[in-house]
């Protein structure tokens, strides 16, 4: 059952470690990594206790880089995006 969103209405993006399903917990992190596949940088999102999961998750299917990932704060990500709109 999902829990209520979080203040931007992301949610994790991490499996549950019990069974397959989206882990449904409000966003606090948003990871970046480059997809070798399609070419082009993706974005996932992770609650607090679900980020090192994820990125174990996406690992294997990362580009290999000196920065692998990108981790930053959804709030900042937001706050950044409202000032470039402004």
């Amino acid at each position: 059952m999902p829990r209520k969103p979080g203040p931007h209405g992301a949610y994790c993006d991490s499996t549950r470690s019990s069974y397959k399903g989206r882990c449904n917990d409000p966003a606090l992190w948003v990871v970046y990594w480059g997809d070798p596949e399609a070419d082009e940088i993706q974005a996932n999102y992770a609650c607090a206790y679900h980020l090192h999961k994820l990125l174990v998750e996406l690992t294997p299917k990362a580009e290999f880089s000196r920065e692998m990932f990108r981790v930053l704060p959804l709030n900042l990500v937001v706050e950044w995006a409202a000032k470039r709109e402004a």
